[in-house]
């Protein structure tokens, strides 16, 4: 069966700091409604906001889901684009809430093959402040992000994250050294999985300094037009 891909992209209203949501669309004539194939949050606002967790709610209204729960929302990739309180604190909460309130055996939003994207410089000092204290913790060994010591999912950090396609999870292929980061489309060039040439990606392609990094999203099946992202912008989402 061949797919009608989209991508569907919410930004959402956190007041101070940043948050977006972006989908991965199959709008293949076969579903009654357009499908959802992946998601990926961007950063969520400060403590005490719930707008995250309100456009999540009103995605599963709208779209349906794929996997052995076709009616719920959930997030393939994390990304945690600085540690900016404002930036990571609000979806942190709401992770933690949803963990803990199912007493540790699942959380409403993460699955076992979610992978949260995070800078590497600050995730101890931040997660020390993080309060209560301890609540996100990295069990170094097996790079898995934990809450209250309890496993979460898969982390990736800094560099590493180079190359990814958050939509998947997968390495486009070579080009992924921090040092000498190659453009988005020369990243496809090198990638030899015939199944992520077809569709809209979302990359981690780029670092501008530290752990500041850049975004490039495809929204067309020939990717020959790239929006970037830099991350952290000064104004909200800076697409260009």
């Amino acid at each position: 069966m061949s797919h009608q891909w989209r991508v569907g992209s919410y930004f959402i209203n956190v007041g101070l700091g940043d948050g977006a949501i972006h989908l991965l669309l199959d709008e293949s004539k076969t579903n009654i409604r357009e499908k959802v194939v992946s998601a990926v949050l961007i950063d969520g606002g400060l403590r005490g906001g719930e707008q995250v967790k309100w456009t999540a709610e009103h995605i599963m209204t709208q779209y349906e889901f794929t996997g052995d729960k076709a009616d719920e929302f959930w997030f393939r990739a994390v990304v945690i684009t600085h540690w900016d309180r404002d930036h990571y604190e609000a979806a942190m909460c709401m992770f933690q809430a949803s963990f803990s309130g199912f007493q540790y055996q699942r959380c409403r939003w993460i699955r076992s093959d979610t992978v949260f994207y995070l800078p590497k410089t600050g995730f101890s000092k931040r997660a020390s402040r993080f309060s209560p204290a301890k609540v996100y913790s990295l069990n170094k060994s097996k790079n898995r992000l934990c809450i209250d010591e309890h496993e979460l999912c898969d982390a990736v950090f800094g560099h590493k994250c180079l190359g990814k396609d958050l939509f998947s999870g997968q390495d486009l292929g070579k080009g992924t050294d921090e040092n000498n980061p190659l453009s988005p489309n020369e990243l496809l060039a090198n990638c030899q999985n015939t199944d992520l040439k077809s569709r809209p990606l979302l990359l981690c392609w780029n670092r501008l300094q530290g752990d500041e990094w850049l975004l490039a999203l495809t929204e067309n099946r020939n990717q020959d037009q790239w929006r970037i992202h830099a991350v952290p912008a000064d104004q909200g989402e800076n697409w260009r």
